[in-house]
């Protein structure tokens, strides 16, 4: 390689600001000098190393650097800014950014800078100015400090906009209060229809039968609302819906079924008055099979009120004889984007169809399980990010202290985004000289 084209090398952009989607194009364009924080190529390690795990991360990320907490953001978090904040956000102080928020995050990010710290909020509310106007945000967010040997530099950020589930959970709460309100109501009037018996004793039996049934069933809803509200495990709400439904049918045998892209079908997630030889035979039922796979491929309600007969549930009557089933339903359930999640079956032990009664009650039942799943599913990904950040993270201090080897870290492209001092002591060339480049750059042959 001639000098002048390690010359042209040299002046490149830095390669750790490379990819990234729109926020990388932005970084490596911005105008740094103008935040003090210098070009890139001179900056800290620690900043480069935790930008590059920023640009690459598909969880909204944000970073706060130095002390006046100059910002950098990843594609992710972009989209939660609106027109008046991006992309002037970018290489912004946080709290010329944030003003209207710094009164709950500003004590926050300051006990980590201070040394206290990581920090961990769920549900947090953190109204913000969005399209000129302030509006109530609910986040579930970590402070992470950023390190090295002069101690913490600045913060990472990760984050979720978690607005739309806590609506949903002040729903329920709503719901709640306005299902006790009806419980009051139902039973004063309960009081008042047995105060006018000498009326109509005939009418009035019938009135109160039907009364005492609807006052019954709507109990037993306030009774699962609340439980739900304290149970934390999704297999313990699962079950709390499942026999509510079931009892509410008198039927006690029913499953809960999540469609399970990697199985290629419908996996029962809880079960209730089903053998471990029934479980085993609905085990993963494909889409388009049975009742419970129709109602998911054709995201409808199906009846079947006679299993030794119904077409639709031919190939499962094995599994009805054994477990004495004589008809069954099955109500498909739905995410906020309106795809099928799973389906929720109710089993009978006579020949016969769902009156409208249980068919209403079962509806409000499956709309709870919709927020339980795609909640899971948000906690699940949001663990998963934040451990692929620690081990990251780990896997870098790990080579960067203990080894005495030869120690390096390739991208798909095979450029170096790690190297320890014992490699770069060997090529007699710095950090900034070497993370980004090939093998070929360096002045060596493909390893």
């Amino acid at each position: 390689m001639l000098p002048a084209d390690c010359d042209k090398l040299m002046s490149a952009p830095a390669a750790f600001l490379s990819g990234g989607g729109e926020m990388g194009a932005l970084m490596r364009v911005h105008d740094w000098d103008a935040t003090g924080l210098g070009e890139p190529a001179g900056w800290p390690t620690a900043l480069k190393t935790t930008l590059r795990l920023l640009l690459t991360s598909n969880h909204p990320m944000l970073i706060w650097w130095g002390p006046e907490l100059i910002q950098f953001y990843n594609d992710a978090y972009r989209a939660t800014l609106d027109a008046e904040r991006h992309p002037l956000a970018l290489g912004q102080r946080g709290r010329a950014c944030w003003e209207e928020a710094w009164p709950i995050i500003g004590p926050q990010i300051a006990q980590v800078m201070g040394g206290g710290g990581a920090t961990w909020h769920e549900h947090q509310l953190v109204p913000l100015v969005r399209e000129g106007v302030l509006t109530d945000a609910w986040w579930t967010y970590g402070y992470s400090p950023i390190e090295d040997d002069s101690g913490v530099r600045g913060l990472l950020v990760l984050c979720n906009d978690v607005t739309e589930e806590q609506r949903n959970r002040m729903a329920l709460l709503e719901l709640n209060r306005r299902l006790e309100e009806e419980i009051a109501q139902r039973t004063r009037a309960q009081s008042e229809l047995a105060a006018a018996k000498m009326r109509s004793d005939v009418a009035l039996a019938v009135s109160e039968n039907q009364l005492e049934r609807q006052l019954g069933d709507w109990q037993q809803l306030h009774a699962m609302s609340e439980r739900l509200l304290d149970e934390r495990t999704v297999q313990g709400q699962f079950d709390i819906v499942l026999r509510t439904v079931t009892g509410l049918h008198g039927s006690h045998q029913g499953v809960i079924s999540l469609f399970d892209a990697d199985a290629g079908g419908l996996v029962t997630q809880a079960s209730q008055g089903i053998s471990d030889a029934g479980r085993a035979a609905l085990r993963c039922v494909p889409p388009g099979a049975g009742a419970c796979g129709t109602a998911f491929r054709d995201k409808r309600r199906v009846i079947v009120a006679d299993t030794d007969s119904e077409p639709v549930f031919a190939d499962y009557r094995g599994f009805a004889r054994a477990e004495g089933i004589k008809a069954l339903y099955t109500t498909p359930f739905f995410s906020i984007d309106g795809s099928a999640l799973g389906v929720l079956s109710v089993y009978f032990h006579d020949q016969r169809e769902p009156d409208e009664r249980e068919i209403q009650l079962t509806d409000i039942c499956a709309r709870h399980l919709a927020p339980i799943v795609e909640r899971e599913r948000a906690r699940a990904q949001l663990h998963f990010e934040q451990e692929q950040s620690e081990q990251r993270r780990r896997l870098y201090e790990t080579f960067l202290s203990n080894t005495p080897d030869l120690a390096y870290v390739f991208d798909l492209e095979h450029r170096f985004t790690y190297a320890n001092e014992v490699l770069l002591t060997m090529w007699g060339r710095s950090w900034e000289e070497s993370i980004g480049k090939t093998c070929l750059e360096l002045g060596y042959e493909p390893w």
